[in-house]
């Protein structure tokens, strides 16, 4: 219950720190320089490389899918269950 919990009020916080982030650096100072770059563009450059890394995580996963053996079918176990039965 207390992992919930916990788990909850940092989820909320993160959600928190998100959106004043964004709010902040796209709206209400998006010239702010850090390391020679404004913050609004390492904002949207970062929002479009979490995008095309989870696209590719993805893609990955789905390929990873396809590339597992498959479970022989029900029919063809069912048959070998009867066959060591009857042993």
């Amino acid at each position: 219950m207390a992992n919930k919990k916990i788990t909850g009020i940092s989820l909320i916080l993160l959600s928190f720190i998100l959106l004043f982030t964004y709010t902040f650096g796209l709206i209400i100072y998006p010239d702010l320089k850090i390391h020679d770059i404004k913050l609004s563009e390492l904002l949207i450059k970062g929002t479009i490389y979490v995008i095309i890394l989870v696209f590719a995580c993805i893609i990955g996963y789905i390929g990873y899918t396809y590339l597992k053996t498959t479970p022989p079918d029900i029919d063809e176990v069912v048959k070998e269950y009867k066959e060591y039965v009857k042993k």
